[in-house]
């Protein structure tokens, strides 16, 4: 009897850790090759509107990651003025970008 409620509580524990996401994952995150629309930065919030080379979405607007945005306007604006594309990652649930870089 013991051991089938120590096999059971076991199961329990391993689905617990394999099932529940980790806290702060990026598993929401989707990748999309964008060329730049626009970049809009004003003192409540940055925004950067893209569309994507892919065709998922045209014009569309996305938000900074809170503490990225001096970083990541320089990127946008550098692209932008060189006229290169972009890849971002970003959170699907609220259309905020978690990375970018630029590419060749």
């Amino acid at each position: 009897m013991k051991i089938k409620s120590l096999v059971s509580g076991i199961l329990i524990v391993l689905g617990l850790v394999f099932v529940a996401p980790p806290a702060n994952s990026y598993a929401a995150d989707v990748l999309a090759d964008c060329t730049i629309v626009a970049v809009v930065q004003n003192t409540a919030v940055s925004r950067v509107r893209l569309t994507d080379t892919g065709g998922a979405f045209t014009d569309k607007n996305f938000a900074i990651a809170a503490g990225k945005e001096n970083q990541m306007l320089a990127i946008f604006l550098t692209a932008l003025s060189l006229e290169k594309e972009v890849r971002i990652a970003y959170d699907d649930t609220n259309d905020t970008i978690t990375r970018v870089q630029v590419l060749q």
